[in-house]
């Protein structure tokens, strides 16, 4: 009986440990379960995507990408006419300051 009482309350704190590290282990599964779901989701989404892009185009597909390439070149020129415009802007203040300090 005195081993009994003595054993008791290290056998109740072992059991209560382990229970402790069981459910933390459980509780780990499932987060781990969800998000393996959910990665496996992502991986099959970018697969579909990929597999998208590997397929050959279509004449409409071609059609649509010499739009985008004329529409993106067009975008390039607007801005490189803006640049230009820029520095002919700057060159023109640069010279009235020219001219105002020769006056004086």
């Amino acid at each position: 009986m005195l081993i009994t009482a003595y054993f008791l309350p290290l056998i109740v704190a072992q059991v209560t440990q382990s229970k402790t590290s069981l459910e933390q282990a459980l509780k780990l599964t499932k987060k781990l379960k969800k998000e393996s779901a959910s990665l496996r989701e992502f991986v099959t989404s970018i697969n579909k995507e990929l597999s998208k892009r590997e397929i050959p185009t279509a004449a409409k597909d071609i059609e649509d990408e010499l739009v985008w390439a004329k529409v993106r070149d067009f975008t390039l020129f607007f801005h490189m006419l803006n640049a230009v415009d820029f520095s002919l802007t700057r060159n023109k203040r640069k010279t009235v300051v020219q001219l105002n300090e020769n006056r004086k």
